[in-house]
């Protein structure tokens, strides 16, 4: 047990200072406090001292050159940046949507694959802090589908002022929960183009999916399934009733020991952005992406949503403007999942060579996506 304790505590040592690397890449004007390195041995710290004193070197090599950029929207500061390529004085812009979750705008590294696939084929990425993460004000848990959907287009409002960017080729790009979010964008500003990453279709209907992975993990036997289900439904009928967060805490604290692991327990702000925002259902929205070409990336490893269901839909909606992409040994973000099912070798790989956290083709995927940018039959709305 001590030494799980440890190897945890190094791995959170690791993840802190990873962000602190990453932050320095792209904020070059920023002051941070030192965050212990105690549990972080030597050849780690080596990795990371070289990852950090290496930035420069990365831009270079990746294409990419990474600016600051701020903007404002429901009364928050938010800070990010742009990746644009190095070698374009005029180029288009895809802006990233995140998940759920405390995302930074680079996604701790993650996302840089993608900007250098993206700056291959002439485009910038615009990317930033969730509000009340990292340099960002705000709280990002207060925040509705709408709410997110709004924040989209102010910094599509700024980014467009720079003369350099080519107003005519903005993008989107969006990971899982931003499923609901990107066809909110699209009326007040329509994309050239719309990637994809794991977006689920219906709120519920995820959750379920996410349980029943979880159960089906567990090899739960039928009594138990049975009572999470019900639990299920007793749960829903607190959002539906507007119960206050004392009343779902009380409710949680009587679950049976048995079931209790397959419902998640809830800060206060958490239980408000969900019951802000559990009835979210892309399906009807997702036709104001129509004659927009679509390229919809999946994990065929994902336990959190519903591929196929998302396949479905996507396709009946969009038909010949959807591409789809699907990694058999992806996970639910894309990660290869024996990377995703080993967290030091996660990290290694973040550090040594970001470019094999996800399946081999998929930056060329995404590459070749954007400079086709095509619907077979297009035909807008």
């Amino acid at each position: 047990m001590k030494a799980e304790s440890h190897r945890v505590a190094t791995l959170n040592v690791v993840s802190r200072l990873l962000r602190y690397a990453s932050d320095r890449c792209r904020r070059p004007i920023r002051r941070h406090a030192v965050a212990s390195a105690a549990a972080v041995n030597v050849i780690t710290m080596g990795l990371l001292i070289a990852l950090a004193s290496g930035c420069s070197n990365q831009i270079a090599s990746d294409g990419l050159q990474l600016e600051h950029f701020e903007f404002q929207s429901g009364g928050d500061n938010l800070s990010g940046v742009l990746a644009r390529p190095v070698a374009s004085e005029r180029f288009g812009v895809v802006v990233f949507v995140h998940g759920d979750g405390p995302v930074t705008a680079d996604y701790d590294g993650g996302y840089r694959p993608i900007w250098a696939a993206l700056a291959r084929a002439g485009y910038a990425s615009l990317s930033w802090d969730k509000p009340g993460v990292g340099s960002s004000s705000g709280s990002w848990l207060s925040q509705s589908m709408a709410d997110r959907a709004d924040e989209v287009g102010h910094a599509i409002d700024k980014i467009t002022l720079d003369p350099r960017v080519d107003n005519e080729r903005v993008a989107l790009f969006g990971a899982s929960q931003a499923g609901w979010v990107l066809p909110l964008v699209a009326p007040q500003h329509p994309p050239e183009f719309v990637i994809a990453l794991s977006p689920a279709i219906n709120w519920l209907r995820q959750s379920r999916f996410q349980t029943e992975r979880a159960l089906d993990a567990d090899k739960a036997n039928s009594e138990v399934r049975a009572q999470v289900q019900d639990y299920r439904q007793r749960r829903l009928a607190l959002f539906h009733s507007g119960a206050l967060y004392i009343e779902h805490q009380r409710w949680y604290e009587r679950l049976p020991t048995e079931v209790q692991p397959y419902f998640g327990e809830m800060s206060a702000d958490r239980y408000q952005f969900v019951t802000l925002n559990y009835l979210a259902d892309a399906t009807e929205a997702l036709s104001q992406l129509k004659g927009t070409p679509t390229l919809l990336l999946q994990g065929g490893q994902d336990v959190l949503v519903d591929a196929d269901e998302t396949a479905a839909t996507y396709t009946d909606i969009l038909q010949d403007c959807l591409q789809l992409r699907r990694y058999a040994d992806a996970d639910h973000s894309l990660i290869r999942a024996e990377l995703s099912e080993c967290k030091s070798c996660l990290l290694i790989t973040a550090i040594t060579n970001p470019d094999n956290l996800f399946p081999k083709t998929m930056s060329a995927d995404i590459e070749d996506f954007v400079r086709s940018r095509q619907c077979a039959n297009p035909q807008r709305n």
